[in-house]
């Protein structure tokens, strides 16, 4: 398995509860990971935090990112992928 801080500069899918609209709490979001801060969380980047930013400000673009600490205890998960082929069970008959 990968390291969370190998994964730094790339995009992570994961289910951040505090990240989601209320009616969605487990749906899963892309994420770019910028820093992961060892027993303590993450720094990220959302694009939907990016967009009602610059919607809130009343602008098309700016010349920064914001990026966001999330503590690790507010992380439900990140999923990664091994390099190993998906099967469908269903389609193979089980």
């Amino acid at each position: 398995m990968p390291k969370l801080e190998n994964l730094v500069g790339s995009i992570i899918t994961a289910v951040i509860p505090n990240m989601q609209r209320d009616d969605e709490p487990d749906h899963f979001q892309d994420f770019k990971l910028h820093g992961v801060e060892p027993g303590s969380g993450i720094w990220i980047e959302s694009q939907g935090v990016t967009n009602e930013a610059l919607e809130y400000a009343g602008r098309l673009s700016a010349a920064n990112t914001l990026v966001l600490f999330v503590p690790f205890h507010h992380v439900k998960m990140i999923v990664e992928s091994v390099p190993v082929p998906s099967l469908s069970e269903r389609e193979f008959g089980k």
